[in-house]
């Protein structure tokens, strides 16, 4: 009688390990762990979708880290990538557990809002630059860089009424508020306790 050898990919019709793992890193951000490009579009598309049918608002916030390249140049591409961490987990942590998070591309990152009006992203707007000023990033210990977001938000369906309408618009807020702000994001502070030293 043949001897039955156990399966080698588990448990049958489950994904194994590894497939899970590389289904992981099609869709998700490899340093940042946030949800891809890939993976955004189809849940972008969703969320068009619900408001059309419930007729409820959808806010879209594209945001962009002010001086990243200067960060890279000056400082080391490792020293930006902490930086990209950092902005990643404060955003995530600053939205309700459904709304979506993503890191689009570079140093550019996407909100949605479902159900938020435009005055309703304009206070979380604020409140997301706030915290993200609020870091106390260092580059190395007792370097410590202001750090900042430029933000533009698209409102459906006030704004449009599909997705990449919504994208064009709210990038192109971004950049009218980058163009506004004081941007700081080199600004060199050097820890207290060194200067006393």
């Amino acid at each position: 009688m043949p001897t039955l050898m156990p399966s080698c990919t588990g448990v049958p019709g489950r994904p194994s390990k590894a497939e899970e793992r590389i289904r992981h890193l099609a869709y998700y951000d490899s340093l940042t762990d946030l949800p891809n490009r890939t993976l955004f579009q189809n849940r972008l598309e969703m969320a068009v979708a619900n408001a059309l049918r419930t007729r409820n608002p959808l806010s879209v916030l594209i945001m962009d880290l002010d001086g990243f390249k200067e960060i890279n140049d000056t400082h080391g591409h490792h020293v930006g990538d902490r930086a990209l961490v950092d902005v990643a987990r404060t955003l995530r942590a600053g939205i309700r557990p459904y709304d979506i998070c993503v890191r689009y591309a570079g140093d550019e990152f996407i909100v949605v809002l479902p159900g938020c009006s435009m005055e309703e992203a304009e206070v979380k707007r604020t409140e997301l630059q706030r915290s993200i000023g609020d870091l106390a990033f260092e580059a190395r210990p007792g370097l410590r860089l202001q750090l900042g977001i430029s933000v533009g938000i698209a409102v459906f369906s006030r704004d449009g009424d599909s997705y990449e309408t919504l994208l064009a618009t709210a990038d192109g807020r971004m950049y009218q508020d980058k163009a506004g702000r004081k941007r700081r994001p080199s600004r060199e502070t050097t820890d207290l306790l060194n200067a006393d030293a």
